[in-house]
Parts: C-alpha cells; sequence; structure tokens
C-alpha cells in the first residue's frame, strides 16, 4: 500500500468540513442560480480528504477527475514530476508551473507526497475496510404560503399543495477508498405527500447505486443511478457543469470523469440502468444503458387512454405537490444506450462518444417561432469526437458533434502559460441552432447547446506574490431568436476580478462585471417587439479578516446598474456582514450574517452564497427593500456525528408578498428553519 506523508491525520470532522465549504464557495461565489447542486462535488472533495492525491503516483486521470486543478497545472505537476523525478515535499508545488501560493493553499489539505509506489494487486479485504455516512436532513417555511392555506369556493383543484410544507432528506452511504461505493438517497419535497395518498411508500423519490473502480481491468462499474461525461459536454454531460466565473478565468474546460455514482436530488440530470469503463494500457471503452420514467406534459383532449394520448413537453422541476404535477409524474418511459472510446498516446487524448435517445410515446412539442429548432422526434442519434493535447506550457482541446438531422456544434479551446506571471485562454464555440441533444451541456452563455457562437478570452496575471488580477471577455451571438428576443441577438460580457493578500489574516477583494445584449423591449401593446440593448453592471468590494485562530469576518458591499433600452435605471445595494467561530476544542462551530438590500425590482437581483449544513448549497436572490439574516450551528456530541442547525428569515418593507404565485406568503417575513443529523462510522 502507499505510504502517506501527509497532514490529513490532522483534519478533524469539523475542519474537514469547513476546507470543503470554502473551496465550494469559492467556486459558487460568482454563480447566480438559486438551485444548483454541488453534491458531487462535495463528495468528492470529501473522498479526497480521507485519501489525498499521492502528487508522486497520479496519473492523469486521476488529476483531472480530483476538480482540483486547471489544465495548467495539471500540465506543470506531470512535466515537473518528469524533468525532477518525484516530490520531496508538498511545498514543492511553489516551483510548478501555474502555482502560486493562493492555490498551493487551496490544493494543499487533497494532496499529499508518498514515498512508496501504489500496490498493483487489488485485494478483496480492502472493500471491508469502507465507511457508513448516514444522514437526515428536515426543514420548512414557518409561514403559511398560499399552496398551504385553507381552500375557498374560488380555488382549484391545483391551487393548494396536497401534502405538507416540510422538506425530508435521508441518505445512506458506504465507501471503501476508491474501489467501492453503495447508497441510497431519498427525497420528500414541501407540498408532496409521504407515507399517505399516491405517496404511500414515503418518499416521493429514491435514488441508489452500486459502484465499483480500479479492480483489474475495470475502471467503473455502476449499477442504479450514475452521471455520465465525456468530452466537453457536447455530446454527453448529465450533473453540474461549471461556466463563466469572475474568480476562474481560466477554468473553461472540461475534465470528463466518466461514470460517476449518482448521490444528489435533481430528479432528470442523470442516468438509471449499468454502466462500465474497461482501461486495458492507453485504451478505455465504456458502454452504458439508462432506462427511467421522466415527468411530461401529457395532452388528452384527444383520448382519455393514457396510453394512447400525446405529451408536448418534458417537466424538469421534479416536484409532484398538486393533482396537475402527480397526473404528469413518470408519463414518459427514458431509454438512452451509447459507448465512448478513449485512446491516449503520450500528451495526445483522442476519444468518441456515440449514443441513441429514445422516448416513448408520440411526442408532439408545443412549439414557438424561437425555439422552432428543438428536438421534435421521440428518438435521436448523436455522436461526437473529442480531443486533448497537453504540454508544459501549452493545451489544446475541443469536440465537435453531429446531431441526427445533420447539425452540429463544436467547441476548441487552447490554454497558454505564457510567462509564470501570465496565462491566457481562449475559446471558441459554434453551435448551429438546428442541433439537438437533450443532454448537452457545454460551455456557453445559454444552458441549451445550441444556437450560440462565440469567443471567450480569459487572463490571469500575478504582478507580485501576494496580488492576482482575473479577468474575461465572452463576445457571442444568437444565429437564430431565443427566449425573450425575437430576433438574432448578440451581446458580450466582461469581468475583472482582484484579490490582494495583505497579510496572513488579511484578504481584500474586488470585483467589476458587465454584460450588454439584445433584449425584446416588453411593451405589452405592441404585437411584434422592439429589440433594445439590455444592460447589468456589478461592482463588488470584499474584506475577510482572520481576528484570531477562533473567529473570522466577512464584510461584503455590493452595486448593481440595470437598464433596458430607454426605460429608466434600475439600481440595487448590498451589504453584509459576515461572522464564523469555531470553539477550540473542536466540538461546535458557528456561521451567522446579517445583510441588508435595496433593490429597484427583480431584474437587478443580487446572488449570494450562504453557508449552509453539510449537502446544502444556498445562493438566495436578495431583492426588493428589506434585510436578511441567518444562524448556522454545527454541534459534535460524540465522535463521528454532528448536528446541525440553521434559521434564515428575510424582511421585506416594500411589498404585501414575499414570493409569487402559489408560493407567496402575505406578510413581511419569511423564516426557514432546518436542522441535520449525520453519522459517520
Amino acid at each position: 500500500m502507499l505510504m502517506h506523508l501527509t497532514l490529513s491525520a490532522q483534519w478533524t470532522p469539523e475542519e474537514k468540513q469547513r476546507i470543503i465549504e470554502e473551496r465550494i464557495e469559492y467556486i459558487a461565489q460568482d454563480l447566480e442560480a438559486e438551485s444548483s447542486d454541488f453534491t458531487t462535488l462535495f463528495d468528492n472533495l470529501d473522498a479526497l480528504l480521507d485519501d489525498p492525491i499521492d502528487l508522486n503516483s497520479a496519473d492523469l486521470d486521476e488529476l483531472q477527475s480530483s476538480l482540483l486543478f486547471n489544465e495548467i497545472q495539471i500540465a506543470g505537476i506531470m512535466a515537473h514530476r518528469k524533468k525532477y523525478g518525484k516530490f520531496l515535499a508538498i511545498y514543492e508545488l511553489k516551483y510548478v508551473h501555474g502555482f502560486n501560493p493562493s492555490n498551493i493553499q487551496f490544493a494543499l489539505p487533497f494532496v499529499t507526497v508518498g514515498t512508496k509506489e501504489r500496490a498493483s494487486t487489488f485485494k478483496a479485504k480492502w472493500l471491508l475496510k469502507g465507511r457508513h455516512s448516514i444522514l437526515i436532513r428536515h426543514q420548512r417555511v414557518l409561514e403559511e404560503s398560499i399552496a398551504f392555506s385553507d381552500p375557498d369556493s374560488n380555488s382549484s383543484a391545483n391551487s393548494r399543495y396536497l401534502g405538507d410544507p416540510n422538506r425530508i432528506y435521508a441518505r445512506w452511504r458506504y465507501q471503501a477508498g476508491k474501489n467501492l461505493s453503495l447508497g441510497i438517497t431519498g427525497e420528500k419535497d414541501p407540498g408532496e405527500e409521504f407515507f399517505s395518498g399516491d405517496q404511500s411508500k414515503g418518499f416521493d423519490y429514491y435514488s441508489a447505486h452500486a459502484a465499483i473502480s480500479n479492480i483489474g481491468p475495470i475502471k467503473t462499474f455502476v449499477v442504479g443511478d450514475y452521471q455520465a461525461q465525456f468530452g466537453q459536454g457536447l455530446a454527453l454531460w448529465t450533473g453540474f457543469g461549471f461556466r463563466k466565473s469572475s474568480q476562474q478565468a481560466l477554468n473553461t474546460r472540461r475534465f470528463a470523469r466518466g461514470f460517476v455514482p449518482y448521490t444528489s436530488v435533481d430528479e432528470n440530470n442523470f442516468m438509471r440502468g449499468v454502466a462500465a469503463t474497461f482501461k486495458i494500457k492507453s485504451l478505455e471503452a465504456s458502454i452504458f444503458y439508462s432506462a427511467k420514467k421522466l415527468d411530461a406534459n401529457l395532452d388528452t383532449t384527444l383520448s382519455s387512454d393514457l396510453a394512447e394520448s400525446t405529451f408536448t413537453s418534458l417537466q424538469q422541476t421534479g416536484f409532484h405537490r398538486t393533482q396537475g404535477e402527480v397526473f404528469d409524474k413518470d408519463a414518459v418511459q427514458e431509454k438512452v444506450y451509447g459507448a465512448n472510446l478513449s485512446y491516449r498516446f503520450k500528451n495526445l487524448r483522442l476519444g468518441m462518444t456515440g449514443f441513441q435517445s429514445e422516448l416513448e410515446g408520440d411526442f408532439d412539442p408545443d412549439l414557438q417561432l424561437y425555439n422552432q429548432f428543438n428536438q421534435q422526434d421521440a428518438s435521436n442519434q448523436v455522436l461526437s469526437g473529442n480531443y486533448e493535447w497537453a504540454a508544459s506550457f501549452f493545451q489544446l482541446y475541443g469536440e465537435y458533434a453531429v446531431s441526427e438531422n445533420g447539425a452540429s456544434a463544436q467547441l476548441h479551446g487552447i490554454t497558454l502559460n505564457a510567462r509564470e506571471l501570465i496565462k491566457l485562454n481562449i475559446l471558441y464555440r459554434n453551435k448551429e441552432a438546428e442541433f439537438q441533444n437533450l443532454y448537452a451541456n457545454s460551455f456557453g452563455e445559454r444552458s441549451v447547446s445550441s444556437n450560440e457562437i462565440g469567443w471567450y478570452h480569459g487572463i490571469e496575471i500575478l504582478p507580485f506574490q501576494d496580488l492576482s488580477i482575473q479577468a474575461y471577455l465572452d463576445l457571442y451571438k444568437f444565429p437564430w431568436m431565443s427566449f425573450r428576443t425575437d430576433k438574432p441577438g448578440n451581446g458580450q460580457e466582461a469581468s475583472i476580478f482582484a484579490r490582494y493578500r495583505v497579510d496572513r489574516k488579511l484578504e481584500l477583494s474586488a470585483l467589476y462585471r458587465t454584460e450588454n445584449r439584445d433584449r425584446n423591449d416588453n411593451v405589452e401593446e405592441l404585437r411584434v417587439q422592439q429589440i433594445v440593448r439590455e444592460q447589468l453592471d456589478q461592482y463588488r468590494l470584499q474584506l475577510d479578516y482572520d481576528i484570531n485562530s477562533s473567529v473570522s469576518v466577512r464584510t461584503r458591499a455590493e452595486y448593481r446598474r440595470y437598464t433596458l433600452g430607454s426605460n429608466p435605471l434600475e439600481e440595487a445595494y448590498m451589504l453584509y456582514q459576515d461572522l464564523a467561530y469555531n470553539h477550540r476544542n473542536g466540538k461546535w462551530n458557528l456561521r451567522m450574517r446579517y445583510a441588508l438590500f435595496n433593490t429597484d425590482s427583480y431584474n437587478s437581483r443580487i446572488y449570494a452564497y450562504e453557508n449552509d449544513m453539510r449537502y446544502q448549497f444556498s445562493v438566495p436572490a436578495y431583492f426588493g427593500e428589506g434585510s436578511r439574516y441567518y444562524l448556522l450551528l454545527n454541534f459534535k456530541p460524540i465522535r463521528g456525528m454532528t448536528l446541525s442547525f440553521r434559521i434564515a428569515r428575510t424582511f421585506r418593507i416594500d411589498d404585501a408578498l414575499i414570493g409569487s404565485g402559489q408560493d407567496a406568503i402575505q406578510g413581511p417575513y419569511k423564516t426557514e428553519i432546518k436542522s441535520q443529523l449525520h453519522y459517520r462510522f
């Protein structure tokens, strides 16, 4: 076995939680989406804390799948090892191309330096030396929304939820290093029934998997739920994929992980069936089959027989709270099967992915003019080829994909380590409007991989040791009309982010981001909308200060400006103060925030990452005028067990309702409480 010279034994469970949260927060600070799920990333970092990457024996695949390094850093590690031999200490990373004190500190808890070669023969007894993890969580909003109130005579059948307002989550997982993973997950959303009505079996959603890895020629074998990630995401990529980030301007390349056990609760973005990857020397062959039920909007106007009814679109929310949502649950059978071949020759890697997807039933989408090129058939085929070429000072990567109708999408990028102090990244993408693929998730301005042409330019500058500057410029256009833009449009987005570490305790950062693009003017009396320019400017200042080993604070001020054509300027302000306290005995810690915000409308809303419980991720939108606070307490009563409690409350003085539609709350307050038990043994 590998002997580690590592500091991993020094990390307590509380420190592990803090380290992982800091890494995910670093990734998510620029995210502007309230429902992003980092569960798989959390699992990956958690496993690396227990079994760090050995800088001396890790191959290219292991470095890439860790999601810790960009392509420049990975190429630097491989080149340093080839030129100078094995690392003598972790801190030798400071002499590797692509690393500076900031990102070394980022990776430090997850890497080690080994003195012996990794054992080449697998032993079955290793599978019995794993760890169990049990997690149970409850959360709810205390105030009553319209959906949970008593119906009146004017209420429709779909205006009230069938279940109670509790969200319940439970998960068990067993992991034996990197060789075995078993897991079961269940979740009930607010408004869904639980052991009653249509949910007599308890949770509305269940997920399970069994996976083995790195056993002889078997690189991965998964039965149950899994993610599939290949190439750059133009053909097949389920799960979260990073996009533009002011703090990671160089990270546009996707590091595909092949098949990964699925542990999240997104009820759509995964595969369910069997998948396997076999590795023989430089060749990898992957095959998969997936069959699962999907929610869909059924049209029964032509037939009352559900078997003969058509479906007009697929549902993505995963909610089954009303009679209508329950009716649409599991309405369509989805089948996806395919393969990937990958061959590595020194610094060059070539891959090919192909799959067939089928939706059983009569698919009759209700298309509008802007999305008339969306997939209209129940079946589709996609074929793609991808490449990666890595050298010490530059990396090339890309993918070209074709759908069954002959339309194509392509993406090509180059990263240059021009000098030790300057790094550059250029990415070109061209996704035809007719390209059809429900399973694509690639870098771009839009969430769908079609109807987009763009050039992305990123740069990182390190003028001196304690200052880093990152910037990007993205120029894009849409060859066909898109949602809320009734003609072919274009736009540009630019950002500059600077971080300065004054000393070991104090860090200052500043961000400026601007975006300008075409959009409908939204004048209701006009039948044909006039196209105007939509402009958003964002300014942010932040201070992070460690008062001592137990107490740290963060202060952030943010300002936004939003305009749409000749409409009046809309402004937004937010100021928040964070406080973190870690008790010296390691038994408990506290996180809290108080924020003030004032925005003219939802258009100028401000997003801000919030600390949350293990496997919970909050990036709420602050809008309107009011305040918000949260308090998170983690307590460890016995070894391996952590109890967590969180309360978050929003106060709005500008509106009689908080929220919209059925989820609207009468009054100025919205209070959410959470409690969680996590036990590892």
